[in-house]
């Protein structure tokens, strides 16, 4: 206000000094031009003040806006650690879902998601086969899209194009008989892989399986031996429990407590989802022991499938060669435990054979030896099993023979270098020992 007042002074004296020398018109125009300037000049005091009334409430804005910032930030905060806690939940709910899930996977529901036996047999029995030789029968299921599993010993004796696949519960046009390629076996295992051209759903194996003892099982099969009587009684169902768990030479197997008969054999045993908990692979010798069967494992059913998956067509080459060595051992096997149920029969009933009889049990031996040189002279799994087997009759036959006996120790000798496993070389030496206390 000050400045301002000084430059009206200024402007005073200017126009006083000015209007003694200038003219009349020269002073008015100055006075209107001097008026012009001052109304301007309170205008932009006026406009001053308003902006600076703006830049107040402007202020007053942003503290505001400031203050509302700083709670925000803190409401974030606390929702932060809210959302940190409910993550938290989340996770925790998740693993238990998790581990709930795997409950599920590794053993059967004992309520909730069981079915009735009824039910189980609807859902699967049209995958479930009836596998036929001219050897003998036995069951098998659909376990991969075109791959029946079944025991090992079901097709052991039998050449793979004799076999006969039949699924009981189809319909008649899709009931069979079928052709099959053998892709995979393993006879430790007693497992095999057929291939067959067949659209009927694979049933499901369990995964990561955990032993229950008294879990409720059935198995579904063709028990029965006379074929050609029809004597098969196809997919019959039996139930039972699971009893315990045994190894032998390193294999687990499952023991059932369950009523199974010849040509149940490769046939399913399930839990109480309808699931594959085991394939029934052999029972107690013993006639007079019964209701005790065994199964292979879940776990093993996976693994061996995985190499019949895999198999290359050169490695099923070699496997249906190889099976053809394994019919001629087993040939030959089948002929030396004819030759010695004869003799313990005879010695039990005390009765001596004749001439003719004996030239009979001359040939069998003969046939079986020739049998076993096949095997033995050709490059195979059974080899080992040819040598221990030759040895094994010369020590039976040997009528006081050291010559024989040297052959028999140096057929343990090399079935030691052929043999796979520890357990079985283990036993061939075994074996060799008793035959040098015979020298």
């Amino acid at each position: 206000m000050k400045n301002f007042l000084q430059i009206v002074l200024v402007k005073a004296v200017f126009i006083f000094a000015f209007s003694v020398f200038a003219s009349a018109d020269e002073l008015d125009n100055m006075k209107k031009l001097y008026n012009e300037q001052l109304s301007k000049r309170w205008d932009l005091e006026e406009v001053n003040k308003d902006l600076s009334r703006q830049i107040d409430q402007w202020r007053e804005r942003l503290y505001n806006s400031e203050n509302v910032s700083r709670n925000l930030r803190k409401q974030l905060n606390a929702s932060d650690e809210k959302n940190q806690e409910l993550r938290s939940m989340i996770d925790a709910l998740n693993k238990t879902l998790i581990e709930k899930e795997k409950e599920k996977e590794t053993a059967s529901p004992v309520s909730g998601g069981a079915l009735s036996t009824e039910d189980i047999v609807a859902k699967v029995e049209k995958s479930v086969a009836t596998i036929i030789g001219k050897k003998g029968s036995g069951s098998g299921f659909i376990i991969a899209p075109g791959i029946i599993v079944t025991n090992n010993h079901v097709v052991s004796f039998e050449k793979i194009e004799d076999l006969k696949i039949y699924f009981p519960s189809e319909t008649k046009s899709a009931k069979g008989p079928f052709v099959c390629e053998l892709i995979y076996e393993n006879e430790y295992r007693d497992i095999a892989f057929l291939r067959i051209e067949h659209n009927n759903p694979s049933i499901e194996v369990v995964k990561n399986y955990k032993l229950r003892r008294g879990q409720k099982i059935i198995c579904i099969g063709s028990p029965g031996s006379d074929i050609a009587e029809g004597g098969l009684v196809e997919n019959s169902v039996a139930e039972g429990v699971i009893g315990g768990e045994i190894s032998n030479h390193g294999l687990k197997s499952l023991q059932l407590s369950l009523a199974a008969n010849h040509g149940n054999s490769g046939g399913p045993i399930l839990d109480d989802t309808g699931k594959v908990i085991g394939i029934l692979t052999f029972g107690e010798a013993d006639p007079e022991i019964v209701a005790i069967n065994y199964c292979i494992p879940p776990d093993d059913i996976a693994s061996e499938l995985e190499k019949a998956k895999n198999a290359t067509a050169k490695k099923i080459d070699e496997v249906n060669k190889n099976h053809e060595y394994g019919i001629l051992f087993n040939q030959a096997k089948s002929l030396f435990s004819l030759v010695e149920a004869i003799i313990a029969e005879a010695s039990r009933m005390n009765e001596k054979f004749s001439d003719e009889e004996i030239k009979k049990l001359k040939q069998i031996h003969f046939e079986a030896l020739s049998l076993l040189k096949k095997v033995i002279d050709n490059e195979n799994s059974f080899q080992w099993r040819a040598y221990t087997l030759r040895a094994l009759f010369v020590c039976d036959y040997r009528n006081g023979d050291k010559e024989m006996l040297h052959g028999a120790i140096g057929d343990v000798e090399q079935a030691i270098k052929l043999a796979p496993r520890e357990a079985d070389r283990k036993e061939l030496r075994e074996l060799k020992k008793q035959i040098q206390e015979m020298l």
